[in-house]
């Protein structure tokens, strides 16, 4: 008979959200989007950069064969640039930002411009042989809906998370640990001072003196509030954190 968590082990996953933890011990919940949302994501892309087209085509082609010219370099730029552009410097292009998509690499981090190009780099093999059916087929098949661009570039598409609840660290000068912090102890400390607001002051001093190893001195909360600035975002302080 097998053992029960044997069974578990090898019972499918009921949904397609990936988990990620960061350093910090923030875990991250990354969803992919399917191929009908971005379907509609493209097309709202292909619409504005059909705007765009039309646009440059009436200022530009009065200009003769100059003009031709460079209506011919600017669909080029437009074609292959426009979605390097928008996923590198903001994570989405403005059809998917529209539909509630980003792109990020498939640890979570934000999109670098090397991951954005190679993406879009293979989005001709992923046409192939007609209308994306190859990209469509490949996403079809693979457990995070990956097309082949992104599988070569090590990137996903998910829902973005601006539903995530947001608080906030209270502001105090960073402080290093004396430590090294394992990741569920990062995790704690950030927790506690995003919540340490929230309760009255002796009960916030109360809960930091339980860990006198970090704590050793007469406003143990400040010092969590010290070590939580340094854990977050470099040590930059008052920094938001996602729940």
């Amino acid at each position: 008979m097998a053992r029960p968590d044997t069974v578990k082990a090898a019972l499918p996953p009921l949904d397609n959200i990936f988990s990620y933890e960061t350093p910090e011990g923030v875990e991250l919940r990354l969803e992919p989007a399917g191929p009908m949302v971005r379907g509609l994501a493209w097309l709202t892309d292909l619409s504005i950069r059909s705007l765009a087209y039309l646009f440059l085509a009436v200022t530009l082609l009065w200009w003769g064969g100059v003009g031709k010219g460079l209506f011919l370099l600017a669909l080029f730029c437009i074609e292959w640039l426009y979605p390097v552009f928008f996923e590198a410097l903001t994570g989405a292009t403005p059809g998917k930002r529209f539909l509630g998509l980003e792109v990020v690499r498939e640890n979570g981090a934000p999109l670098d411009w090397t991951g954005a190009f190679l993406r879009n780099l293979l989005r001709a093999a992923d046409f192939l042989p007609l209308f994306n059916a190859l990209g469509l087929l490949t996403m079809l098949v693979h457990p995070k809906l990956q097309r082949l661009g992104d599988i070569a570039a090590g990137t996903l598409v998910v829902y973005r998370q601006e539903g995530l609840a947001q608080e906030r660290i209270p502001e105090h000068p960073p402080a290093p640990s004396p430590r090294p912090l394992a990741p569920a102890e990062q995790r704690l400390i950030l927790d506690y001072c995003a919540r340490s607001a929230q309760l009255p002051p002796q009960r916030a001093a109360e809960l930091a003196a339980l860990v006198p190893a970090l704590t050793r001195s007469k406003r143990p909360e400040q010092t969590l509030w010290a070590l939580g600035n340094q854990l977050l975002r470099g040590g930059k302080p008052g920094a938001s954190i996602p729940l």
